[in-house]
């Protein structure tokens, strides 16, 4: 599977890339049938305001592509 994750308005630490690859690696035992390789993980992590110091500040997306369909999941939170 490969893993493409952007970072919009944060900094991108080892730990949060370290947690992506771990998330979208414990996915990969449901895809039994299909060819590693042709696997694609677009995973978006932002920070949507900056003056906001409370709430729902942070946004996160993953499109996953996998034998020409695409599943998205997104999500909004405080952390």
């Amino acid at each position: 599977m490969k893993i493409n994750i952007k970072f919009t308005g944060l900094d991108s630490t080892l730990a949060i890339k370290t947690y992506i690859e771990e998330a979208m690696a414990t996915l990969g035992k449901f895809l039994n049938g299909t060819d590693g390789d042709s696997v694609v993980a677009q995973v978006e992590l932002a920070r949507d305001t900056n003056h906001h110091k409370k709430g729902d500040v942070y946004h996160a997306e993953c499109n996953l592509m996998v034998d020409g369909k695409t599943l998205r999941t997104a999500c909004e939170g405080s952390d």
